[in-house]
């Protein structure tokens, strides 16, 4: 396991978003300062607010998913179009790492993510450089049946063009 940090700047669109949940997050906090509790309810809306926050810095359209949901899984190649709409640096660099990383002959990789949505947007920014390499990927997440999942797992482990595992936390536990 290889761990590397890239900071990558936000768009724009993502920090209007962003700032917009933050300032929500200074409210609640300022009513804990002057009240010294949160309700139930503000605390689960605190911790909806952080999470918020999170997908929108991974990218835009993680956060706005029903615009473009149908068109990203429609989608065979990333548009430019698209990619627009997507607005997402964190991609764009991760694109340019896995490119890297593809250049280790017979090298596998296994991409986690706590949102699906973020694993589909990743797999559609790299499918060109993946083909470019003679490579795919495959999508592991909790909505697929027990027999999908191991036949996901035998394929990644035995096809030397699978080359690429993106993963939700469905695949953390008894992944080898």
């Amino acid at each position: 396991r290889t761990d590397n940090n890239f900071w990558t700047p936000i768009t724009s669109e993502q920090r209007e978003v962003h700032d917009g949940f933050a300032g929500q997050v200074l409210r609640l906090v300022n009513k804990w300062r002057k009240f010294k509790r949160l309700s139930p309810e503000d605390l689960q809306r605190l911790m909806m607010l952080l999470t918020s926050m999170r997908i929108v810095c991974n990218a835009y359209g993680q956060h706005d998913w029903k615009s473009i949901e149908a068109e990203v899984l429609a989608a065979r190649r990333l548009s430019p179009g698209l990619k627009s709409k997507i607005g997402s640096p964190k991609l764009d660099e991760f694109r340019d790492v896995l490119s890297d990383l593809l250049e280790t002959p017979g090298q596998k990789i296994v991409i986690f993510s706590q949102w699906e949505r973020m694993l589909r947007l990743a797999d559609l920014y790299v499918r060109d450089v993946l083909e470019a390499a003679g490579a795919n990927s495959l999508v592991f997440c909790g909505a697929l049946s027990l027999k999908k999942r191991e036949e996901l797992v035998k394929r990644f482990n035995t096809d030397p063009t699978a080359r690429v595992f993106f993963s939700t936390d469905a695949g953390g536990v008894g992944l080898n």
